[in-house]
């Protein structure tokens, strides 16, 4: 038999931390902007500088991260 597959749903979680460059350490309160045709999404990070946002399935995000005013 073959087995199909087919999303029921139409958003997905993407989740994960944000980290400085130069020294590897998490940065917490940064504003992530998750940017498509349609939307612009935001979450901030935590105090261990992860995020998770829920955000639809099959789209093109730019994603540009804040931190302290500064776009990094």
């Amino acid at each position: 038999e073959d087995i199909y597959m087919a999303y029921m749903f139409d958003k997905t979680i993407l989740a994960g931390t944000v980290f400085e460059e130069e020294t590897g350490q998490p940065v917490p309160n940064s504003l992530i902007r998750f940017i498509d045709k349609n939307a612009v999404r935001f979450v901030t990070t935590d105090a261990q500088g992860n995020y998770s946002i829920e955000i639809p399935l099959f789209s093109e995000y730019t994603v540009k991260v804040f931190h302290d005013g500064v776009l990094r």
